[in-house]
């Protein structure tokens, strides 16, 4: 499929980018280690800003943030805290696909080029995914369903439109301000509870 070729060019120049990257960043902060100082007041106030655990390089990496920079919902993605056992892939979405930003263009893929795209993507570590991605488990052989089989992890999603709520760190379905609607997890395209 040209698409998955694209993006899988794409994101093996990313990949590339942001190894050079973390290696300047790393080489930084080993210069500048005595006047760098940790800012405790931020990490309080902004606890959950969307870091996960330091691998063993000692690099802090971010969840999946597959929406574009421009979206107002990019930077809502980073107060989310992290469900343990799960990584966070914050898109666009519905019952059928999902939208992502590649390089500044907008792309929508059906569950089976979003596994391609994830099986070859630097940022996806392999683990079960929770979609912060509006109606991805909602129906029938929704997304989320079909992704868990292609991928063979499990996968929750919601049911229903997502809302970010950054100010408690958290997501609500169906609601900006509680959840109506529900979380669906699914294990080799099978629901499960």
């Amino acid at each position: 499929c040209p698409t998955v070729k694209k993006l899988l060019s794409q994101s093996w120049a990313i990949s590339k980018k942001r190894k050079q990257t973390q290696a300047e960043l790393k080489e930084f902060i080993a210069e500048n280690d005595k006047v760098l100082k940790r800012d405790y007041f931020r990490e309080k106030v902004y606890s959950g800003v969307g870091l996960t655990n330091e691998r063993e390089s000692g690099i802090i990496e971010l969840k999946t943030n597959l929406f574009s920079e421009s979206d107002p919902l990019y930077i809502d993605t980073f107060s989310i805290e992290e469900e343990n056992g799960f990584e966070d892939i914050c898109l666009h979405g519905s019952s059928s696909s999902v939208q992502c930003a590649v390089d500044g263009e907008t792309v929508n893929m059906s569950a089976h080029e979003f596994a391609e795209y994830l099986k070859n993507s630097s940022s996806y570590k392999g683990g079960n995914i929770r979609l912060a991605s509006c109606s991805t488990g909602k129906g029938d052989n929704s997304f989320a369903q079909q992704l868990s089989k292609e991928l063979d992890v499990i996968v929750k999603a919601p049911d229903s439109d997502v809302y970010y709520a950054p100010d408690e760190g958290t997501l609500f379905v169906g609601s900006p301000y509680s959840n109506v609607g529900n979380w669906r997890m699914f294990d080799k395209g099978e629901e499960i509870k």
